[in-house]
């Protein structure tokens, strides 16, 4: 199939560890497909999530926002310690 840029090309397999973020030219799938649970897309394969075919990743999702919250407290608290 021809490839266009601006479409974003299938679902990216490193999110949500993916370094590139936004620029990335695969989907990062956040939210809920409005076609599920009847979307003709394989599952695994759609831009947006199936509640119960993407239970890992949705886990996984929650994981790295958990840590990434940790992260940026963890950050926060040690700009106020005093040097």
């Amino acid at each position: 199939g021809s490839f266009t840029p601006t479409k974003k090309e299938g679902r990216c397999r490193l999110f949500p560890h993916c370094p590139l973020g936004r620029s990335c030219p695969h989907a990062h799938p956040t939210k809920v497909c409005n076609e599920y649970p009847n979307c003709p897309k394989p599952p695994g394969t759609c831009e947006f999530l199936h509640p119960n075919e993407d239970e890992e990743l949705m886990k996984e999702m929650e994981r790295t926002r958990e840590e990434f919250q940790k992260r940026k407290a963890d950050l926060l608290a040690a700009k106020r310690k005093p040097v």
